[in-house]
C-alpha cells in the first residue's frame, strides 16, 4: 500500500507540469481573477543588519527595503508558495541555453549553462563598464530551465546569467563515483575561478535558491575575503540543514528526497562503486538517503561527522562578501528559530531581509513573468530584490573606489 501511495504522489508532484502542479496553477489563476474582490495584505520586510554606510546606502537604494511585500491573496498560504516554487515558479522553457562543460581537478564534470547567447559574449563587454556575470545556483535536482524566468530577468538588467549544473544533476554526466556533498563548495570554487580567469573584465555575482543558497553560504565562509565575488544573494537558505532536512513538512520532504533518488537512479552504475544504490532507492527518509549515498562520499559514518564538514555556516565568521539573505517568517522548512540573527547583526556586509510571508523559495508577486509567453505564470518578487541588491552593491563599490582615489590625490 505504501509503495502504491508513493507512486501516486510521484505522478502528482514530481513532474514540473504534473497533474497536481497544473491543478494548483489553475486554482491560482481562478483566485487571481477574483483577487480584485480580495484584499492583499502585506507588511514591510524587516532588515536585520549592523548599522553602517553600506546598510544605509542599500536602504535608500533598494525599494524592497522600505516598501511592503504583499503577496496576492491566493498566494498568502506558505504551502501554496512553496509548492509553486518547487514546480512552476521561475520556470521557462523558451529561454535558450548554451551548455559548456568544465572538467574539475578530480576529472568530474559540472555544466555552465549560459542563457541568451553563447558564452563568448561576456568577454566583449566595454572596458569602461565591466559586465556582471550572475552565476545561478538552483535548488536540489533542478536544471537551468527551472530558473529560466530568473535568467530572463537578469538579461533584462543588462547582466549575463549562467546556471551551474552540479555533477550528475540536470543531465550533467557523472564521471566520478560520487555526488557532491550538500555543503561542499569545492566544485563551486573551481567554477567561479574559471569565470574570473576567462572573463577577467567581468564582475561575478552569485544567486542561490534553497540548497543552492546553502552551498553559496558554505563557499563564502570557506573563501572569506578571497571569494572573488562582487555580491551574493541567498534566497531561502536552510542555514542549519543538519537540523531541518530530516523534519521538512510533506510534500516538500518528498520532493527533495525523490529529486536525489532520481539522480541516484540515473547514475546507478557508477555510484554503485561507492554507494548503496538499492538502499538509496528504497529509502523513505532524507536521513536514510543521506546515509546510503552522501556519507560514503565523505568517508564518514555518522550524521555528526557529515555535517561537521558540510554545515553551510561552519565558517560564517570568515564571510567577507556583501551578502543578502531573503527569508520568510512563514517558511514551512525554516522556522524563525533557525535564522542566525547574530551573524547578520555582527558583520556590516551581511544582511537579512525577513518577510512576513513568502514560503520556501516562493515570494510570489502575482502573475506575469518576464516575457509575454509567461504572462500566465507566477513571478517572484525576490528575484527583483536580488538584482536590485546586486546593482546597488556595484554602485556603492564604485562610489567607494572613487572616494579612495580622490583621497590619494
Amino acid at each position: 500500500m505504501a509503495a502504491i501511495m508513493a507512486d501516486v504522489l510521484q505522478v502528482f508532484l514530481l513532474s514540473p507540469l504534473s497533474t497536481f502542479s497544473v491543478m494548483v496553477w489553475i486554482a491560482a489563476l481562478v483566485l487571481h481573477a477574483l483577487s480584485p474582490r480580495l484584499e492583499a495584505r502585506g507588511a514591510k520586510p524587516r532588515l536585520v543588519a549592523r548599522e553602517s554606510d553600506f546598510s544605509r546606502f542599500l536602504a535608500a537604494s533598494v525599494p524592497a527595503f522600505s516598501h511592503a511585500y504583499a503577496p496576492p491573496p491566493w498566494a498568502s498560504h506558505p504551502t501554496v508558495q512553496s509548492v509553486l516554487a518547487a514546480t512552476v515558479l521561475r520556470r521557462a522553457s523558451d529561454v535558450p541555453f548554451f551548455r559548456t562543460h568544465l572538467q574539475l581537478r578530480d576529472r568530474g564534470l559540472v555544466a555552465l549553462d549560459w542563457a541568451g547567447s553563447s558564452p563568448s559574449h561576456p568577454a566583449d563587454a566595454p572596458q569602461e563598464q565591466p559586465q556582471i556575470i550572475v552565476l545561478v545556483l538552483p535548488d536540489l535536482g533542478r536544471d537551468c530551465s527551472s530558473v529560466g524566468d530568473t535568467c530572463r530577468a537578469i538579461l533584462g538588467r543588462g547582466m549575463r546569467p549562467v546556471v551551474l549544473g552540479q555533477r550528475g544533476h540536470g543531465g550533467v554526466p557523472l564521471t566520478t563515483p560520487r555526488l557532491q556533498s550538500y555543503g561542499d563548495p569545492t566544485d563551486l570554487r573551481q567554477a567561479i575561478r574559471f569565470l574570473r580567469t576567462h572573463y577577467g573584465r567581468c564582475r561575478v555575482c552569485v544567486l542561490g535558491f534553497g540548497s543552492g543558497a546553502d552551498l553559496l553560504l558554505a563557499y563564502l565562509g570557506d573563501t572569506g575575503s578571497s571569494s572573488g565575488l562582487l555580491a551574493a544573494v541567498a534566497v531561502s537558505p536552510l542555514y542549519e540543514p543538519e537540523k531541518l532536512l530530516h523534519d521538512s513538512p510533506w510534500p516538500l520532504e518528498l520532493l527533495r528526497r525523490r529529486a536525489l533518488q532520481r539522480i541516484v537512479e540515473d547514475h546507478s552504475g557508477i555510484l554503485a562503486r561507492s554507494a548503496d544504490v538499492d538502499g538509496a532507492l528504497q529509502a523513505t527518509s532524507w536521513k536514510e538517503l543521506e546515509q546510503k549515498v552522501l556519507w560514503p562520499a565523505c568517508g564518514v559514518v555518522t550524521s555528526h561527522q557529515y555535517w561537521e564538514r558540510n554545515a553551510p555556516l561552519r565558517d560564517a565568521d570568515d564571510m567577507a562578501t556583501p551578502l543578502l539573505c531573503i527569508s520568510s517568517s512563514d517558511d514551512p522548512v525554516v522556522p524563525t528559530w533557525a535564522l542566525p540573527m547574530d551573524v547578520f547583526q555582527s558583520d556590516p556586509q551581511l544582511l537579512l531581509l525577513l518577510t512576513e510571508k513568502g514560503g520556501h523559495c516562493g515570494f510570489i508577486g502575482g502573475f506575469g513573468g518576464t516575457s509575454p509567453t509567461s504572462s500566465c505564470l507566477p513571478r517572484s518578487w525576490a528575484d527583483g530584490v536580488a538584482l536590485d541588491f546586486i546593482s546597488a552593491t556595484l554602485d556603492f563599490t564604485n562610489r567607494d573606489r572613487h572616494r579612495r582615489k580622490c583621497a590619494t590625490r
